[in-house]
This record gives C-alpha cells, sequence and structure tokens, in this order.
C-alpha cells in the first residue's frame, strides 16, 4: 500500500508515522509525503497517519495476494492546545454516591474536535480510596479517572495520564467535539472521611477545521526517482498528473524497446505510486542492467532512469 499524506500549510512533508491495522507494519513519510507499506498480508486494514501536534487521518483498504494499491493520500491539519481551569472548593460530602460536580465549558468554534486531552485533579481527602472521581464530555461520555484505589493515602494531586494513571482510557474522548460542558463528578463512598474539590484542569490538542486541510490533488505534472535505486526484486515509482486523462508509465530498455507498461489508462488528477517487480509484458524477469521509465499524460513527457542489480 502506497501513497502520499501532506501536511497542511507545509513545505516538509516527512515524519508522519503511517501504520497497517492490524498486523503492526509501519513506515514513516519521506520529505515529498511518499509513503510505502510492503510484505502485507492479503486482507482488510485500516491505513492510519498521525503526526504529534498534527490530527490523525484513516483509510480502509482491502488488499488480494499480489495486489500494489497506489494512491492511498491522506491529509493531515495542525492541531492546537488549550487549557482551561476551575477552582470550584466545593466540600465532598462524606458517603454520598451523588457526590459533587463542577462545569468548566468550552467554547472554540463548531467542528473543532479532540486529539488528546489531559486531565489536573487537586483533591484533598482524608482517604483515596472512598473516592470516584469522573470527567463527562460534552457529548456525554464518561471517563472514570479515580475508581476507589490507594486505600488510606491522603489527597488526588496532579496529571492524567502522565503523574496519575487514569482508571479509564481518555482517548475515547478523542473525535469528540471539543465546545460544549465538561463535567467533573468527586463522590465518596464510605464513612468518616470528607475533603475539597480545589481545582481541575483541562489541557486539549484539538484539530481546528478553519485551518483547512492542503489540497492532496498536484499542482503539477510530475514524475519522481524510483526507489530504491538501483533495485532487486522491487522498486516503486511515484509520480502526480494535475488533470483527468489518459496516463501511460512505460518502462524501455537500452535499445528503446517497450519492457512493461505499468499504467496505460485514464486517471483522475492525484498522485500515485506503482511498484514494478522487474518482469516484462509475459512475466518473465528481465536482465540485470539500466532501464528507463517515461511517463506521458496530458501532453506531457518524463523519463528517468533506473537499475536493476542481480
Amino acid at each position: 500500500v502506497s501513497g502520499f499524506v501532506t501536511l497542511a500549510g507545509s513545505a516538509d512533508h516527512s515524519g508522519v508515522l503511517v501504520e497497517a491495522v492490524p498486523g503492526g507494519a509501519t513506515t514513516i513519510t519521506a520529505a515529498d509525503g511518499s509513503y510505502s507499506l510492503t510484505d502485507l498480508f492479503p486482507g482488510s486494514y485500516t491505513i492510519r497517519a498521525s503526526k504529534p501536534l498534527w490530527s490523525s487521518a484513516t483509510v480502509d483498504v482491502t488488499l488480494n495476494s499480489g495486489d500494489a494499491l497506489t494512491g492511498v493520500n491522506m491529509g493531515l491539519g495542525p492541531i492546537s492546545e488549550y487549557t482551561l481551569c476551575s477552582t470550584p472548593s466545593l466540600a465532598i460530602p462524606d458517603n454520598s454516591a451523588g457526590g459533587v460536580t463542577d462545569l468548566m465549558t468550552m467554547s472554540l468554534g463548531a467542528g473543532v474536535t479532540v486529539s488528546d486531552i489531559e486531565v489536573s485533579i487537586d483533591i484533598s481527602h482524608t482517604w483515596q480510596g472512598d473516592l470516584i472521581v469522573s470527567l463527562m464530555s460534552p457529548a456525554g461520555t464518561s471517563v472514570v479517572l479515580h475508581n476507589r484505589t490507594g486505600s488510606g493515602t491522603d489527597n488526588i494531586f496532579g496529571w492524567y495520564p502522565g503523574d496519575l494513571s487514569p482508571a479509564g482510557n481518555l482517548a475515547d474522548f478523542v473525535g469528540e467535539d471539543m465546545d460544549g460542558d465538561w463535567t467533573l463528578t468527586v463522590s465518596d463512598h464510605a464513612d468518616s472521611d470528607t475533603g475539597t474539590l480545589n481545582e481541575w484542569c483541562l489541557k486539549i490538542t484539538y484539530n481546528d477545521p478553519s485551518t483547512g486541510i492542503e489540497d492532496a490533488t498536484p499542482a503539477a505534472f510530475a514524475l519522481s526517482a524510483n526507489y530504491p535505486n538501483p533495485f532487486n526484486p522491487s522498486t516503486t515509482i511515484r509520480f502526480a498528473v494535475p488533470r483527468d486523462g489518459r496516463v501511460m508509465l512505460e518502462v524501455y530498455d537500452l535499445a528503446g524497446r517497450v519492457v512493461r507498461r505499468l499504467v496505460n489508462e485514464t486517471m483522475v488528477a492525484d498522485s500515485y505510486s506503482v511498484t514494478w517487480y522487474g518482469r516484462d509484458e509475459t512475466g518473465r524477469q528481465v536482465a540485470s542492467g539500466t532501464y528507463y521509465y517515461r511517463l506521458t499524460a496530458g501532453g506531457e513527457s518524463s523519463t528517468r532512469k533506473m537499475t536493476l542489480l542481480k
């Protein structure tokens, strides 16, 4: 599976982690955003692209035996960070399942979604093991942060995750809209100990759609250097066509004879990659040596050289 991942507004698209799930195959994009995941077994995969401080993207694909799926392209937008704190100084009633709640309202604009979340808690209490602490998002998703652990340890203070390990999974909030009321609930479930919810904070890394995702449609006709080169037994050729139309990608020997037509079809404007396995039109392995590959589309053409070693 191969393609390109673009980072909106950036000239350098390197450093994006691309994964095939399940299976665990991974690779990192080059400066032009190109990637290739090789040696995958037949089956269905989610191809996921991610980079710290950028949004993530996924594409679902299905591979049959012998497939080389190209043009699996994705775009990532920049994400930002926002921190909001509340200092309610609320008394936590003893042995009361209802406990106390406090709200914080986020209002960054429609469509702003959570990419990552951290929660800071400052609770004074004489017996941690009495307490359940949970956070609910504006969408109604609830995650338990503390679930009656810690026995007689005093207080709860620190960041989830980091200083503290959440009982639930904060990733359950990822992808939800940020805007609205976030609710923290603290409840005491045994007699004889009291405390106070002093302060809590949310630090949310978010994807802002107003930044836009860069259009993945290429602006120019391009034929990239194959990789690897020299190669054995296969190499990947990447190219871009800026307009819909007939596209031809051919491999020639030094005498100018066509060895293999890798592409000969009508294609939409996009970036693509094709793998050549060093075989001719009949499927026979070709000899070691130098070969040329030529891209022709929309009245333009470009030729590059590659070497097959055995």
